[in-house]
């Protein structure tokens, strides 16, 4: 799934995103992985404020 838009509660901000994948860890919950401009992150999902999926016409 890609994403126009991911605001986390750290104030970070990441456009144009690609979910990868999502796991769950039993001590840190669950966790999404993401690729922006090359670069793999891994974000816990209890950090994301807002998140907006990007529509292809």
């Amino acid at each position: 799934m890609k994403l126009k838009k991911l605001c986390l509660a750290t104030g970070e901000i990441f456009e144009n995103v690609d979910i990868v994948d999502r796991y769950e860890f039993p001590h840190l919950g669950e966790m999404l992985r993401i690729k922006e401009e090359g670069k793999i992150i891994l974000i816990n999902t209890d950090f994301v404020l807002t998140a907006e999926p990007l529509y292809l016409e």
